[in-house]
């Protein structure tokens, strides 16, 4: 049986990860948790949550969506669902629900200037979790509201590093926590259930052992699908067959300047080019293990890519711009291609091309990410992580409020020395 920790432990003492009791997460306000689609911000919350939930209380607080109810209980995960609205309404309405659950720690997923308001409601410590530096521009606001959290979570050393340029006094405060892949949900193509999702899936598209490049991702400027249409017209003078799976938005129908450029780009490729539209979550894994590869040809900053993880705990090799926190995921040459010169479709086409000539070494660097996945990027090594973190930080804070500090901040404000390696972003990264 848990025991809940004093606020500051009795003679000194330290809390260990077993006595963290209750842990309150805090979603944005734009999806509902579980995600019904692939929204990744919301996708992290859902699988860590379950997995600290094995040993500790856990809440999440989220948007309410038709088909959910208010309030429920799965996989030992606490749902309390409440109403949407502009964010800083809905950050007042998670501020009232989080008031008397008691938590121990409370962790806010990328939405900075939720903090000061969920700090009156908060007994606990509150940490930030960032998934991106979308919502962290250096103005004064960001920076007061980062003065609340008793530590900063990134997703990658390269968030990581862009926060503490930006904010050098959150610098001893700032932690990387890589995400995972669910390896069981994603499993290799090449088992029973990915062999039966490909067969089905290439039998419903009329792929037949064509190669199939797969795109997963919103359909918007900065993620690149542009540049991929037009390096699928070089693949193909080369690879005559191969074909274009886009998962992701309705552009083929959309009415704005972006997605009617795409149609144009698309036109000429025909049938080669098939657009699924939105596609549900669950059906993303049958999506991955009818590809050949995967291609994330962002063309602004990427925090790391969810899809780069999928796809790997897929088995599929994977061909992406190499920058930002791309590279702390794919491996190139181990298991996948990084394209340097990302922005131009030539670039792109003979990273594509050079897997297709070679398909026994794309097997093996799906092999390899699958391995990588199993190995590191898993929720279990997320969830260890997440709670050696959480208890450094509740002893931190303890220790703080017993040299006087009531905030269980220091008294320097904030200015910390800078200490760590300094390492060169699903806004979240929603997928499809």
């Amino acid at each position: 049986m848990l025991q809940k920790p004093p606020a500051a432990p009795a003679g000194g003492g330290v809390l260990t990860q077993e006595e963290i009791v209750h842990i309150v997460f805090v979603a944005p306000e734009a999806y509902p948790v579980p995600p019904a689609r692939g929204n990744s911000v919301e996708i992290y919350i859902w699988h860590l949550a379950r997995q600290l939930a094995k040993n500790h209380r856990v809440t999440v607080i989220s948007r309410a969506a038709p088909g959910l109810t208010r309030r429920e209980a799965e996989d030992g995960v606490h749902h309390i669902r409440i109403r949407p609205g502009p964010a800083a309404i809905y950050a007042r309405r998670a501020a009232a629900a989080l008031r008397g659950l008691g938590a121990d720690l409370c962790q806010v997923e990328n939405r900075p200037l939720f903090l000061p308001v969920l700090k009156t409601a908060c007994k606990g410590a509150l940490v930030l979790n960032l998934h991106s530096m979308n919502f962290m521009p250096p103005t004064p606001v960001v920076r007061q509201a980062l003065r609340q959290a008793d530590a900063v979570l990134a997703n990658s050393r390269y968030v990581h590093g862009v926060l503490r340029r930006r904010f050098p006094e959150a610098a001893s405060r700032a932690h990387v926590l890589h995400p995972g892949a669910d390896a069981e949900r994603f499993s290799p193509r090449w088992s029973r259930a990915g062999q039966e999702g490909r067969r089905r899936l290439r039998a419903l598209w009329g792929a037949g052992e064509d190669p199939v490049v797969l795109y997963v991702g919103r359909v918007i400027p900065r993620k690149g699908v542009d540049v991929l249409l037009r390096a699928m017209r070089l693949v193909r003078k080369r690879h005559p067959r191969a074909r274009l799976v886009v998962a992701g938005g309705a552009w083929t129908r959309g009415a704005k300047p972006y997605h009617r450029y795409l149609t144009t780009l698309a036109r000429p490729l025909g049938r080669s080019v098939r657009a699924l539209g939105a596609v549900r979550h669950q059906r993303l894994p049958d999506v991955y293990a009818a590809a050949d590869c995967l291609v994330c040809p962002s063309q602004e900053p990427e925090a790391l890519g969810l899809v780069n993880l999928e796809a790997m705990s897929t088995g599929l090799p994977v061909v992406a711009s190499g920058a930002w926190g791309i590279p702390e995921a794919v491996k190139d040459g181990e298991t996948g291609l990084l394209v340097r010169r990302y922005r131009l479709p030539g670039a792109l086409a003979a990273a594509v091309g050079r897997l297709l000539d070679r398909p026994e070494t794309g097997q093996q660097w799906g092999r390899n990410g699958r391995r990588l996945i199993e190995d590191y990027f898993n929720w279990t090594r997320v969830g260890t992580d997440a709670e050696r973190i959480y208890a450094a930080v509740l002893n931190g804070r303890a220790r703080r409020q017993r040299n006087g500090d009531k905030r269980g901040h220091t008294r320097s404000g904030d200015r910390h020395p800078d200490h760590g390696e300094d390492t060169p972003e699903h806004a979240e990264d929603p997928l499809p």
